[in-house]
Parts: C-alpha cells; sequence; structure tokens
C-alpha cells in the first residue's frame, strides 16, 4: 500500500507539474563561415510545445565539445560531423532533440 500510496502521488506531482516540453520540429544546422582552418555553424531553433527555456551543447562525431553552448560555434576544418543538441525545459521537466550532422568542410574555401 505504501508504494502505490508513493506512485500515486508521484502521478499526482508530475501532473500538477504539467508535461514536459515536446518538440514539434528539430533544430537544423547551416555553414555560414569557412576559411583555410575554422568553419562556422548556426543553429536554428527548432519547434516545441512547453518549453520555457532552450539551452544548446554542441558534438563532433558524437563527443560532446566543452564550451560551445550558444547558437553558433566554430570548429576546426576537417573534424568530422556536427551536430547540435537543443535542450528544452520547463517545470515538469527536460527532453533534448539533436539536429542531422552535417560535416566540416576539409578543404580550404575558394
Amino acid at each position: 500500500k505504501t508504494r502505490a500510496l508513493l506512485s500515486r502521488q508521484v502521478d499526482q506531482a508530475v501532473a500538477a507539474a504539467g508535461a514536459i516540453p515536446e518538440n514539434i520540429d528539430p533544430p537544423s544546422l547551416v555553414l555560414v563561415g569557412n576559411d583555410p582552418v575554422t568553419c562556422t555553424f548556426e543553429a536554428t531553433p527548432g519547434t516545441w510545445t512547453g518549453a520555457t527555456t532552450l539551452d544548446y551543447t554542441w558534438y563532433v562525431n558524437g563527443v560532446l565539445s566543452p564550451g560551445k553552448t550558444g547558437l553558433t560555434a566554430v570548429f576546426n576544418n576537417g573534424v568530422g560531423n556536427i551536430v547540435v543538441r537543443e535542450t528544452a525545459t520547463n517545470a515538469a521537466g527536460s527532453d533534448y532533440e539533436d539536429s542531422m550532422p552535417v560535416p566540416t568542410p576539409t578543404e580550404e574555401p575558394t
């Protein structure tokens, strides 16, 4: 009985807080700058229901790239595939969605 009561209390607390954000469209990435050494990517936010904040983290070949947290990020050319993770948060919790991977350029711009 105690377990059932606790479970019901948790369910009621979650219902009172509302639903966690739900993604409608994922974020997207575009290459906006390229020089002989680096390239700059810009994220376009996704569409969410119920989100009060959006936060961004960037990944190279599936590995977190420390210190990159905004809508734009600079990477060295040729490092691999870039993904931005958008995390939506509200009082009930959070959820995330990743962009499609975009490769970094491997050659100097012409």
